[in-house]
């Protein structure tokens, strides 16, 4: 889940924070709590960086905009 509710980190047996940067480069990993399965842990790991790296690019997108925006109003 991308930004789970505090139900739902309760509800988690498994944390994964991925820290990204304007490149898309990954920046820092935490992982804890249970673990996943070993078989499927790559897979799901790179699963998770690869939504992240898409993420990050589209929330950067939308700050960018807002502050050229904001830079025109003012």
């Amino acid at each position: 889940m991308v930004d789970p509710t505090a139900a739902e980190e309760e509800a988690a047996e498994t944390n994964l924070v991925v820290g990204m940067n304007a490149f898309k480069e990954l920046c820092g990993l935490h992982l804890d709590g249970a673990g996943l399965p070993s078989s499927d842990e790559k897979d799901i790991i790179l699963q998770c960086v690869n939504k992240a790296a898409r993420r990050a690019a589209e929330i950067i997108g939308l700050l960018k905009q807002t502050l050229a925006d904001d830079e025109k109003r003012r």
